[in-house]
């Protein structure tokens, strides 16, 4: 896993503050291959249960804000 630890801490911080209890979050993508450099942080959330657009759209808004902010 090619992420820093201030990266992951930023991750697992924003997680934490913005995500509803009991969400999986998975790092995915060209950072899960150690042989390689460079690419984007792809993470997939599985929330505990089902959620609306609407309320998808908003999490997702405020953990991207947060985490541009932490990082």
């Amino acid at each position: 896993m090619r992420l820093t630890d201030a990266e992951r801490l930023a991750i697992e911080a924003a997680s934490r503050e913005v995500l509803p209890p009991g969400t999986r979050v998975v790092l995915f993508g060209s950072r899960t291959d150690d042989t390689r450099r460079g690419g984007d942080i792809d993470l997939l959330l599985e929330p505990p249960a089902a959620l609306s657009a609407a309320a998808i759209v908003n999490l997702r808004t405020r953990l991207a804000s947060r985490l541009y902010r932490l990082m």
